[in-house]
């Protein structure tokens, strides 16, 4: 009886144990669920700010991949910014949707709603793709996605801002703020150092209101993150600075008053009112040539007609026209083909009202390219004609 005794002494003591651990068990669940479990949804700004709602009903975000984000790690580094801000959205109640622009535009996920997974699962896609710029097929993609939709839209843009075609975005735009009865936010996210580039994506993101442009330079620490994600969809304002880091440092000087500052600008006495490129240089854009011709094509003329603008407020100033070519051809082709260019393009200048007597002329050929010959959209930067001021 002693020994039933002490076995049944011992059976309460071990379901007494038993009953305790079931129960740590269950408070450290507990715990758990309500602290550790809120970590893993990775639900990305905090919940206080999402309490509050996001503002928008859709995003859309417009990725670059176009061939010249293949140098210098720039499509790189759009990923990783793009995997970031992709694990901060909040995990609220909106659609989300992924272009990615090049020669064409590729839906990368129809607007649907958010589910970060699918989202970041689309960002390695970027690496397959290539071509020209072409911003203004993904602006008019951005309407085709909001046809069927309402309410508030976020249109997140990221890219180097190089080789686009200004006029045709704009064009774009035009018809989709116009053409979408709510109201659009445009945010875009400078990728590399390409000044002239971010400049253009700074004025695209002024079409509304509500935008914002930055560097990606100053969104790459989580705390960053947050801020801009606040921003987009909560409209919650930071101290967050806008721009690129260059801004927020002591102005450079710039003598030429060009927008590159002196210690970059190759090209130092550009005229007043001159476009140019990053390097700081008065280049045609846009002007091309039909094979074997160097006739100017009637719509090519508006951009000349800037260039007489341009002369005609600096009347003290001359210039040399300078002819390129990419290297088809041989040397001896192309060193006359790049003269005869030159020539035709102040035969215009001329024509228009110009005193011969502030031309020059000089042809380059292949000599002097921009960038290397390896590519399509990189030979086509180098045909290319420069103005500058005349040193003799």
């Amino acid at each position: 009886m002693e020994r039933d005794a002490l076995r049944s002494s011992g059976e309460k003591r071990m379901n007494l144990c038993f009953q305790k651990t079931k129960l740590n068990l269950l408070a450290a669940c507990l715990v758990f669920t309500l602290s550790g479990c809120a970590g893993l949804s990775q639900r990305g700004v905090d919940s206080a700010v999402q309490g509050n709602g996001v503002m928008i009903k859709q995003i859309i975000i417009v990725a670059d991949a176009s061939i010249s984000m293949s140098v210098e790690n720039k499509l790189l580094q759009e990923m990783d910014f793009l995997r970031l801000f992709v694990k901060t959205m909040p995990e609220e109640n909106y659609d989300a949707g992924f272009l990615a622009f090049n020669f064409d535009t590729a839906v990368l996920q129809h607007l649907q709603p958010f589910h970060r997974n699918s989202l970041s699962g689309q960002i390695p896609r970027l690496i397959k793709m290539g071509g020209d710029t072409r911003l203004d097929t993904a602006i008019r993609m951005i309407g085709k996605e909001l046809k069927d939709a309402s309410g508030k839209t976020a249109v997140l843009i990221v890219s180097d801002g190089m080789n686009i075609e200004e006029k045709s975005v704009m064009s774009a735009g035009q018809v989709l703020l116009a053409s979408y009865p709510d109201e659009i936010c445009i945010h875009s996210v400078h990728i590399g150092a390409d000044v002239e580039g971010y400049a253009l994506l700074r004025r695209i993101s002024q079409w509304t209101k509500c935008g914002s442009s930055r560097s990606a330079d100053l969104i790459k620490t989580s705390e960053t993150m947050h801020s801009f994600v606040r921003e987009i969809f909560f409209g919650i304002k930071t101290e967050m600075p806008e721009g690129r880091i260059e801004d927020e440092e002591a102005p450079q000087a710039d003598s030429d008053e060009d927008g590159v500052p002196d210690a970059k600008d190759e090209c130092p006495n550009t005229p007043k009112g001159a476009k140019v490129d990053s390097r700081g240089c008065w280049v045609i854009q846009n002007l091309q040539f039909d094979f074997d011709k160097y006739v100017i094509k009637p719509e090519f003329y508006p951009i000349l007609d800037e260039v007489v603008s341009v002369l005609e407020k600096n009347a003290g100033v001359t210039i040399q026209i300078d002819g390129h070519t990419d290297s088809h051809g041989t040397e001896k082709y192309n060193q006359i083909l790049s003269e005869n260019r030159a020539k035709a393009v102040m035969q215009y200048l001329v024509v228009n009202g110009i005193g011969q007597e502030r031309l020059r002329i000089k042809g380059w050929g292949e000599s002097m390219p921009i960038k290397p010959n390896d590519s399509p959209e990189n030979m086509a930067l180098n045909r290319r004609v420069e103005l500058n001021e005349a040193t003799e």
